[in-house]
Parts: C-alpha cells; structure tokens; sequence
C-alpha cells in the first residue's frame, strides 16, 4: 500500500539502557518455543518468569509502580520511571495492544538472568527481555519487534505449507498454498504494497488480512500461490533501494516455484498490488518465466508523484493543521520531489518522504510505463472506484492509455471496493481509519482475478 506516512526501514522505539549511555548484553533472540529454559539453575526461574509476566500485565494498564519499587539504582539514575513509561506507551501506540503470548524463555548466564516473554501484536511481535542481578532486582529491560508468526491453515479445499523465500542468508517466512486434489497447478506470486508488510499484509485495528483472503480465495478456484514477508519488515536494516526490498527476493520467488514439482512451472503469474503493481512490469521484464501480470491498485507513476497526490489531499482535509503548517508541508513535499528527481549517484544518504536517496536513485532507474508497454504478456488491470491512495482518474487511466491497442490487456472497476478491494471509503477523503473495519477482499475480485488465470491455459 502506498503510505507516506510510514518511512521504507520500520523505525521502532528501542527501550533499553543501551540508548542511556550502558552496555546491557543484547537481547536474547531465543525460539518460539514455550517455556525454553537455557543455563544454570542459580536464578529461581519460576519465580522471575511469575514478575515478568506481573510487570508486563501491569504496562499494559500503565502501571509502573511495582516494576519501580524493584529496579536497580543504577536502572533508576539511567531510565527514571517517568522516561520509561514514555517510550513504552509510544512503543504500544506504534504496534497496538498485546493481543497474546507466544513464549517465555529464561536464560541465564555470568551474574544476570534474563526473561524474554514475546507477545503477538498487530503487526508484529514484541519480545520483551527483563534482566534481573543474582538480589531479584531489575537491571534492564530490552525490547525487539519481531516478525510475526503466521502458521500455515488448511481449508475444505487447499492446504498451505511454510516455505522460506530469499537472495541471501536472511531467509523470508512464507507459505505455499495448495489446492486440495489438484495435479500442478498454476501459481502465483504475491507482491505487496510499500512499507514494512507481512506474508498477509494485515492492517488496521480489525486485523484484516488481503493476501491471505487472495491465496485462500484462488486455492479455492484451482491456483496455488506463494506470499512472503517483505525484506523490509523482516530485515530493515537491510533494505536501501528497491532491488534490496522487492527485486532479488522476486527473481528467487520465481526460481522456487520454478523448482517446485508441486506446481506447474509453465504456469507461473504475478498478482502485484498497489507498489507491488508499480514494480510488476518490470519484475515480469526481469523473470522471463512468468506468464502473466494482474495489478491491483497498482500505478504507472513516479512513486514520488503518487506521494505528493497523497499528500495534497491528506493536508486540504486535515483540521488540526494551521494554514501555516499545511503551507509548510505542502512546500517541503514538493521541494523533496523536486530533489528525488534531480538524484544523483552521490546523495545516498538524504532521506527524502521516508526513503533514503539510494531507494528513490533505484526507482529513477525504471520507467515502468515504457516496460509495461513493451511487455509480451498477458496483463489484467484492476481497480476499486473509492481508492484514496491510487486513483481511478489518474492511475487507473494512465493503465489504460498507456497500453491502448495491447489485444492481451484486460480491466475492470470495481465500485465501491477500495485500495484493498473491500468495501467502503470515498476517494475523495483520505480516511485510513476504513481499514479498521473486520473485511476480507470481494468474492467477486477472486472470482475474476482466478478466471483470468485459468483463461490463459
């Protein structure tokens, strides 16, 4: 989805002495397993992993107290109680409430033992580390986000099985979905929208959950799929241009289900939504092995343009800004695209609208209007009449212009499904609150999308 509110790298507010001048150990990356117990036995391991848990149940009633009365001094002089329930409410406010625990590990090595306890949030999960001297006293807690978990399910119809996707070491989580009593079947790939997305690309308070509603819904009419985690949720730290966040992990999604005897290899598509839509010309351009491109609310423009579209009409609608302010804003967008298309290869490190200068350098490289319309496949463009971040007048136009005259070129309007082809929202009103309604994608966007598919074999 394109959001310029949120930069590419998931900034998450680390709490932790580290940041207060002291060098606690780093946090324990330890497995998902429950009740993991690692080191000596010179801790009462019960008795921590019991106020571990007590201080996290009391955070999340904004209780700090009890955690206070038992702190170290040194934790005390280095994060005052008044700094620490700061950044962890910013932290909550950031991922959402704890929704679940997916595992306590206690681990304990020299003079310190450690208990992390993970708990499953909206987006994310959030492992929580509580230090404590050999006196029982708290001498630090460290936070990490981790990706989430998503397990594989099963429906009357299909199946799914985890895979692992990726060009390097740092291995992507995804899953294969299967339908149920079907030789090789086609498949696609998935490709999200911009920022830090899951497998599922779940957003909003309502926990929806696109991609899996797609692979679900196209596994029940015969296709499998593959969806994975984006480098850039998983790894953000390792994301500085598109290739990095899109590009190399594509071309091996592509190598793997090239590979995988459990689907037909001369049936490979890729469904592309939103920037996933933007890059999927020129992914299809690269990976020559894919037979076929559908866009949802995917674009033809510079990212940059979409932005300040965004942007424009985030600002003429918002009520708490002052006319100075929304001046300000509006000056400072245009002058960041002015600068994002005038890059050169020596301004890596600026950060324009949240990307850094490498990520809008690479960008600048594709003309993704040129390679779509060279493109030697068939394409299905489709879009939602009430999308606010991807506009049917403009983005939805310029498919349809730009690829005039491609006999192997299919669209379709869907009215009243928006960026995330679920229903409500007004294009006209830059309203991201929509997606907190519980929804799941329009059985009749899976119904067309698969038929496409199984059209072209």
């Amino acid at each position: 989805m394109f959001k310029f509110t949120k930069p590419i790298m998931a900034s998450a507010i680390i709490i932790s002495l580290a940041a207060c001048g002291t060098t606690p150990e780093k946090p324990d990356k330890s497995s998902q397993k429950q009740n993991v117990t690692q080191g000596t036995k010179s801790f009462d391991e019960k008795d921590l992993k019991m106020k571990s848990a007590a201080y996290l149940e009391q955070f999340q009633k904004n209780d700090f107290d009890q955690l206070y009365k038992n702190v170290t001094q040194e934790m005390t002089s280095k994060l005052p109680k008044e700094e620490f329930a700061s950044k962890w409410k910013a932290l909550i406010s950031q991922l959402g409430p704890a929704l679940d625990t997916e595992s306590e590990v206690f681990n304990s090595k020299d003079k310190n033992g450690k208990v992390s306890i993970t708990t499953v949030h909206r987006k994310n999960n959030l492992q929580t580390t509580f230090v404590y001297t050999k006196d029982g006293k708290v001498s630090d807690i460290q936070t990490q986000m981790q990706p989430l978990i998503v397990k594989p399910e099963q429906g009357e119809k299909w199946e799914e099985s985890s895979i692992k996707v990726g060009y390097n070491e740092k291995k992507l989580n995804g899953l294969l979905t299967l339908p149920k009593g079907i030789e090789k079947p086609p498949v696609a790939i998935l490709l999200q929208g911009s920022g830090p997305n899951n497998m599922d690309s779940i957003i909003g308070t309502g926990l929806n959950r696109p991609f899996a509603d797609i692979a679900h819904g196209l596994a029940e009419k015969g296709i499998a799929s593959i969806r994975y985690d984006k480098r850039s949720y998983a790894y953000p730290n390792d994301v500085f241009d598109v290739e990095t966040e899109y590009l190399k992990d594509a071309k091996e999604a592509v190598r793997l289900v090239k590979e995988d005897k459990r689907v037909d290899s001369n049936k490979i598509y890729l469904i592309g939504h939103s920037q996933g839509g933007l890059l999927g010309p020129k992914i299809a351009q690269d990976n020559p092995e894919i037979k076929g491109f559908v866009s949802m609310a995917g674009t033809l423009r510079r990212l940059e343009d979409v932005v300040l579209t965004q942007t424009t009409l985030r600002v003429e609608q918002d009520t708490k800004l002052s006319g100075e302010r929304k001046k300000e804003e509006m000056e400072n967008t245009k002058e960041s695209v002015q600068k994002i298309k005038k890059l050169n290869t020596s301004d890596k490190k600026e950060v324009l609208l949240g990307y850094p200068a490498s990520y809008w350098s690479s960008l600048n490289k594709i003309n993704g209007a040129s390679i779509a319309k060279n493109l030697d496949i068939p394409m299905f463009i489709i879009q939602g009449t009430t999308d606010f971040h991807v506009l049917e007048k403009v983005d939805y136009k310029l498919w349809q212009e730009t690829l005039a005259g491609k006999d192997d070129v299919s669209f379709k309007l869907y009215p009243g499904l928006s960026h995330l082809f679920m229903p409500g929202g007004s294009a006209d009103k830059f309203d991201g609150s929509i997606y907190n309604k519980p929804a799941h994608v329009d059985s009749q966007v899976i119904e067309d999308v698969s038929g496409w598919i199984n059209a072209q074999h």
